[in-house]
């Protein structure tokens, strides 16, 4: 990934997620059974990195 190389970064696809049809707009996408929600129930129980980088295809995927 053109990114990585340009921040020195390494891509860990472990927690590779994938919230395709979970709404920002009603909090669904925040629920744990959904990627976004599960990706900070996992970093606040400590299996994501200090320091690591969440990658987002698109900005806009965050609120809708």
């Amino acid at each position: 990934m053109k990114w990585c190389a340009a921040n020195d970064a390494t891509l860990d696809v472990t927690l590779k997620m994938d919230d395709r049809g979970k709404s920002g707009f009603d909090g669904s996408n925040l629920d744990e059974t959904a990627a976004l929600g599960g990706f900070i129930a996992a970093v606040e129980a400590g299996k994501v990195p200090k320091d690591s980088y969440l990658l987002v295809e698109s900005l806009d995927r965050l609120s809708r």
